[in-house]
């Protein structure tokens, strides 16, 4: 792994964790076709969400 993809990575997370504290204890994160969330998780659980941006990262903008 390159050092600039381990930055990313670091940085990625950095905002992610950071942006978690300013979301309220308990997330919608699924709603139903009447727009009711059906499923609500605790705000950490999103920190496990951080290997779609990176992928995103490792797919469309990291020159080999």
């Amino acid at each position: 792994m390159k050092r600039k993809d381990i930055f990313v990575l670091v940085v990625m997370a950095a905002l992610v964790v950071l942006l978690i504290f300013f979301l309220p204890n308990q997330v919608p994160v699924h709603f139903n076709s009447t727009g009711k969330a059906d499923i609500i998780v605790n705000r950490f659980w999103l920190i496990l969400s951080l290997p779609i941006p990176y992928s995103l990262y490792w797919k469309y903008f990291r020159h080999k």
